[in-house]
């Protein structure tokens, strides 16, 4: 059951070809990741992703997504219940 949904809002160290298609080819590895979106803002990539609970979310981070290059900042908001 994966009912933790988490947005997270990503911020590259520096806005260059080669990091962000990095992080779009990892977006599409991660099996987690939902959705993600490349955006303007104060942010670059707002990622929907989906875990069993925040135990799977912490390792998601830590052994995955922080792997990827070029990331300087993850800012994330979990769900605690959908209204729409």
């Amino acid at each position: 059951d994966h009912s933790l949904v988490v947005f997270m809002h990503i911020k590259m160290q520096a806005h260059n070809h080669d990091s962000i298609v990095r992080l779009m080819e990892a977006a599409n590895e991660l099996p987690e990741v939902m959705e993600c979106y490349h955006v303007t803002g104060e942010t670059d990539f707002l990622m929907k992703v989906l875990v069993p609970d925040m135990k799977a979310y912490e390792e998601f981070v830590l052994n995955k997504l922080t792997k990827v290059n070029g990331i300087g900042n993850i800012n994330s908001s979990i769900v605690m219940s959908v209204v729409k």
